[in-house]
């Protein structure tokens, strides 16, 4: 049993960078989009359980462009706060180098169903 487990990760071990040689032959695409799942034991925020101590759902997708421009969204399960159990992220902006130093610009705000109030940071 422990032969072909050791096989298995030695075989793995050497075609990793291969996989990653593969990756960095790849013309990036001009648009990207990638998503994002969890489920999480306990959404925490600054030290705060939003979640009440119970278990989240969370689930996010990005878009990004060759160009620099990116957006997103973000959402999460939360306790049942005055009626409001759903948080959502979103944000965008844009980055790029300029005179050998990287830079980014870029929004975030976020929404929690059935709070009257939005929250920019």
């Amino acid at each position: 049993m422990r032969g072909p487990f050791l096989t298995f990760v030695a075989a793995s071990a050497l075609a990793i960078p291969t996989l990653a040689r593969a990756e960095e032959a790849a013309e990036t695409p001009p648009v990207s989009v990638a998503f994002n799942a969890s489920i999480v034991s306990d959404y925490r925020d600054r030290g705060l359980s939003l979640s009440d101590r119970d278990p989240a759902v969370q689930v996010g997708a990005d878009l990004s462009s060759s160009a620099g421009f990116f957006l997103g969204t973000w959402a999460s399960n939360i306790a049942d706060y005055g009626g409001s159990n759903v948080e959502i992220d979103l944000y965008g902006g844009y980055g790029g180098s300029l005179a050998g130093f990287n830079y980014l610009v870029g929004a975030y705000g976020f929404r929690v169903s059935g709070w009257p109030q939005r929250r920019l940071l």
